[in-house]
């Protein structure tokens, strides 16, 4: 399931940490940690960009990180 299809209809600006979390969760559940991991880096690298060039007033994945191991801290 891709963000979009998650979230549907929500504006960027109203998406919060939890709610990545939760989405990360859910969608990891039928992922390969490599998959996972790119799923991670792309959210981050969009978020940030989108924070940098004034479309957000915040970054909602700055709190998300993960491990290069098989475990991941959400």
């Amino acid at each position: 399931m891709l963000l979009i299809g998650y979230f549907k209809d929500v504006e960027m600006e109203f998406l919060d940490t939890n709610q990545l979390k939760e989405y990360l969760a859910i969608s990891g559940k039928h992922l390969k940690p490599a998959s996972l991991s790119h799923r991670i880096r792309f959210m981050k690298s969009f978020f940030r960009w989108s924070h940098e060039e004034g479309y957000m007033s915040k970054n909602p994945t700055s709190k998300i990180s993960y491990c290069t191991s098989l475990t991941y801290i959400l």
